[in-house]
């Protein structure tokens, strides 16, 4: 008599634990943006709840040096005229500023100048709450 082992059963259960695993990755994207940033992590945050409204002047500065305002990429000197055209006379002139924690200085430099020159003066920087 000779013993055979059957590995269909193993197969199917490596198939399904590669869909889980896949699905837990393709899921975990928390940009709008593909590879979106890393933010920043601090201890203690400040809640920023008027970040996420849908007319809030969100300035996302991607590890490659890649900027978008909302969905549309931007150069730095085409960025101030941009915000003043998104402001125009409204009261509040806020711009809120998803940097990936690993973008260099330059980069993001650039995009505070930008916003200056735009005659913005309230600036945020959105971060995530680090893990102790």
């Amino acid at each position: 008599m000779i013993a055979k082992i059957d590995t269909t059963a193993f197969a199917s259960v490596m198939v399904v634990l590669y869909v889980v695993m896949m699905t837990i990755q393709l899921s975990n994207s928390s940009s709008m943006h593909s590879n979106g940033p890393y933010l920043p992590r601090v201890l203690y945050p400040v809640g920023m709840p008027n970040a996420l409204a849908e007319d809030a002047a969100t300035i996302t500065v991607r590890r490659d040096g890649a900027i978008y305002f909302g969905s549309d990429q931007f150069a730095p000197d085409q960025l101030p005229a941009a915000l003043r055209k998104r402001f125009g006379s409204r009261a509040e002139r806020k711009a809120y500023i998803r940097a990936d924690a690993r973008a260099r200085y330059k980069c993001v430099a650039g995009v505070l100048n930008a916003v200056s020159a735009a005659g913005v003066q309230q600036v945020a920087f959105l971060v995530e709450k680090r893990q102790i």
